[in-house]
């Protein structure tokens, strides 16, 4: 499989984004993801601890169909200590497949908080 770095992704807090990942092989040629399973971490720094996990699970934010792993995140879920995350992330797609798990694509995420008018109540 290949790595691909994807450009910024930018969301606003409160709202659910999709991010749509086409994977390859080495070759460039479209990889068949039957019988995978993947996993989108998101960390503040590449390298550190994950704060969020989303999977290929019943329920976990990942649809695989064919070459495609679709990820979808509801920012309002996205929280760490109970803290609403928001400001620069970095996000990675790990697959599991054949017993191998691969890093398939990575890159900088950022979450902006959306500013309330002085009548709204958060």
């Amino acid at each position: 499989m290949h790595t691909a770095i994807h450009p910024l992704i930018e969301a606003r807090s409160g709202e659910r984004f999709e991010i749509i990942f086409n994977v390859t092989d080495s070759a460039g040629d479209a990889a068949v993801l039957a019988g995978a399973s993947a996993e989108y971490r998101i960390a503040r720094r590449a390298g550190e601890r994950a704060l969020v996990s989303l999977t290929s699970g019943s329920e976990g934010g990942i649809t695989l169909a064919g070459s495609a792993a679709q990820v979808s995140i509801d920012t309002n879920l996205l929280s760490a200590h109970g803290t609403a995350m928001m400001g620069d992330f970095f996000g990675q797609l790990r697959l599991s497949i054949g017993g191998q798990t691969l890093v398939v694509a990575e890159g900088p995420l950022c979450i902006h908080p959306v500013i309330l008018s002085a009548e709204e109540t958060p």
